[in-house]
């Protein structure tokens, strides 16, 4: 007998447990189990490959699963069988990589970590960093989003709006800033400081590796102080004399401090 939506929908509940099963074609050991309470739930049985013992594996709950995509599932269990997988040891075990997954640290928690990391190391860019985050990082990829599920494509979706806006060396410092905090993610439970008190990210790889600088180079920068920033940094009081004076003669000469390599001729 091979099972039919009809079958099925006609089945009435009992005062115990019973099976409906397909025999003699369809999928060896599927069938659809009728409850006393009504419920009728797919199955596929079958014998363990490791231990041999008769064991089944639930397939779905008509009808939100349909007779079509149980028997689909069903077929696919039989092909796992013969190549020797318990297809319920195999289901358990994508189970348990799932809620692994689900319970990683979230792309905000990295964030929150990366920027904690740059202000124990006094580092003024974690205001710049927490700033860039709330605007553009966070209504992207923020929230509960799991940091390793992020992807390259993710990553391009956060910085292809600031490209189009005209805004290149912006989104270029945006990605720095994602690529530290995933190389940050990646290392962080090797790193004494963060050991046993972040999240597990589980990051592999950093999505951010793969893009690409929107500008080549950073343009010249062509910011000249007006006269009211002038003279606030001429009276500035929290130098040392000399190196105000050293200051002020480079305001008065119009000089850059660089550094120069000369070569002499042999």
């Amino acid at each position: 007998m091979i099972l039919t939506d009809k079958a099925i929908r006609s089945s009435k509940s009992r005062d115990s447990v019973y099976r409906l099963r397909e025999v003699g074609g369809g999928v060896r050991g599927f069938g659809v189990t009728i409850a006393p309470a009504g419920s009728k739930t797919f199955f596929l049985g079958y014998t363990a490959p490791g231990s041999g013992k008769r064991t089944q594996i639930n397939l779905g709950r008509y009808p939100a699963t349909g007779l079509k995509d149980a028997r689909q599932k069903a077929y696919e269990a039989r092909e796992a069988l013969n190549c020797g997988i318990d297809p319920r040891e195999e289901a358990e075990k994508l189970a348990r990589q799932k809620n692994a997954l689900e319970n990683r640290g979230s792309i905000t928690e990295l964030f929150d970590l990366y920027i904690r990391d740059l202000e124990l190391d006094g580092k003024r860019s974690a205001l710049e960093v927490r700033r860039i985050y709330g605007k553009d990082i966070e209504p992207v990829i923020g929230g509960k989003l799991v940091a390793a599920a992020v992807t390259t494509d993710d990553v391009l979706d956060v910085l292809t709006p600031i490209v189009r806006r005209g805004s290149p060396a912006h989104a270029d410092n945006v990605r720095a800033y994602l690529r530290a905090a995933f190389e940050l993610g990646i290392h962080a439970k090797n790193i004494s400081r963060w050991r046993g008190q972040i999240p597990d990210f589980g990051i592999e790889h950093n999505p951010v590796a793969t893009t690409r600088r929107a500008l080549n180079r950073k343009p010249v920068g062509t910011r000249v102080l007006d006269w009211s920033e002038v003279s606030a940094i001429w009276s500035f009081n929290g130098l040392s004399a000399p190196s105000r004076m050293a200051l002020q003669f480079l305001i008065a000469t119009g000089q850059r401090v660089e550094g120069h390599c000369q070569t002499k001729s042999a």
